[in-house]
This record gives C-alpha cells, sequence and structure tokens, in this order.
C-alpha cells in the first residue's frame, strides 16, 4: 500500500518508524526483564540451598518471556524440588518467588517499558490486566504491544488535527518546484538604491567653516 505524495506520505513514514522504535523498545525491555529474573532466581537459588540453582536460574530466565505459564512452571519445579529436602526451604522458595513476582511485575517491568514506550507504570499495569481480562494469556502478552501502537497512531492523530486535519492535508494540492520557484520573490535580483545626497546643500557649511 502506498500513500499518496506530499506531507501524508511523510507522515506515514514518521508513524512506521515511531511503531517500530515502541515495538523495538518493549523487545528491549523483556528481555532485560528475562536476563533480571534469571540473574536473581541464580543468586536467590543458591543462596537457599536449592538443588540444581544454576539450572532453574538459566530456565527461569528463559521461562519468563512466556506470560503466567513460565513463572508458574518455575516455581512448581523449584519448590517441589526443594520439598525433597527440607518444608522449610520449600516455604523459602516460594516466598522469594513470590516477592521476586510482586517486585518484578509491579515495579521493575513497568518502569523499564516506560523509559521505551513513555507510558506510566500504573497504566502498564492496568493494560496488562485489561489483556488478561479480555483475552487471557494472549492478551497479557500482547497488551503492552497493542498499547504502544494505539499510543503512537493517538500522539500523531493529535498533530493532524493540530495542523489543519487528515482531510484538509488530503485536498491541498503538492506544490512542484518550478511553481515553488516562481512564487518565491528573487530578493537579490532586485537593485537597491540609495539616497542622494544633497550636495549643494552643504557646500555653504563647509564655506562657513574655512571662514
Amino acid at each position: 500500500m502506498t500513500l499518496p505524495r506530499g506531507r501524508l506520505r511523510g507522515r506515514g513514514a514518521e508513524v512506521f518508524a515511531d511503531i517500530n522504535d515502541a515495538l523495538a523498545a518493549y523487545m528491549r525491555a523483556a528481555l532485560l526483564a528475562c536476563l533480571l529474573v534469571g540473574v536473581l532466581c541464580t543468586v536467590g537459588f543458591v543462596l537457599i540451598g536449592v538443588p540444581y540453582a544454576l539450572l532453574f536460574g538459566v530456565v527461569a530466565g528463559l521461562l519468563e518471556f512466556i506470560p503466567l505459564v513460565g513463572p508458574l512452571a518455575v516455581a512448581l519445579g523449584a519448590t517441589l524440588v526443594a520439598s525433597f529436602h527440607s518444608i522449610n526451604q520449600a516455604l523459602w522458595v516460594a516466598a522469594f518467588l513470590g516477592v521476586l513476582r510482586l517486585a518484578k511485575d509491579y515495579v521493575v517491568f513497568p518502569r523499564l517499558v516506560r523509559r521505551g514506550i513513555h507510558m506510566h507504570p500504573l497504566g502498564v499495569i492496568l493494560a496488562i490486566l485489561s489483556g488478561a481480562e479480555l483475552a487471557g494469556m494472549a492478551g497479557i502478552f500482547l497488551a503492552i504491544p497493542a498499547v504502544a501502537v494505539l499510543s503512537v497512531m493517538h500522539r500523531h492523530l493529535l498533530e493532524y488535527r493540530g495542523s489543519g486535519g487528515l482531510v484538509s492535508e488530503l485536498l491541498t494540492p503538492t506544490q512542484s518546484a518550478p511553481d515553488a520557484a516562481r512564487r518565491t520573490p528573487d530578493h537579490a535580483s532586485t537593485p537597491t538604491t540609495c539616497p542622494a545626497t544633497d550636495a549643494p546643500a552643504l557646500e555653504p557649511r563647509r564655506t562657513a567653516v574655512t571662514s
């Protein structure tokens, strides 16, 4: 699909570029959150004394990209393995993962997304909760990208309205280069005239000074 020539084509290119930047920022935030969760889970499991702590940490970082199912699978697996050694160790694992989940979902991840998409952390949380209510796990996964695309389109729509509107830009004909050159005044070719000095009027003053 090609856009008409003129300002609309440039605006369309800006919209697609901003959408691309917003989605790329979301992917960077998601990957950074996965890395952070993997490192924190590895350190936490080592401190608690969970067997195969490194393996569980790597799996936690990889499955963090899958909403709900990934963290739940890691929590069940780590708690089950820890319960074979000690019930207290299993409780510590469950408490650690619960605190980590709350901190990541409501503090860390909204702030990471905010840097690239320029959304308030509360807006990120509300978008995720709304996506969960509307489409379940798929809604959780697609909520932030959808909100990012809608926010970019809304911002450009407001800019369109401020510049006269989309319809006015479609109806305004594009100005060709020869027409624009003919309409621009040529200031360089206009001769500038300097006022002539009144030489005879200055002669009486000069004679008065010499006398």
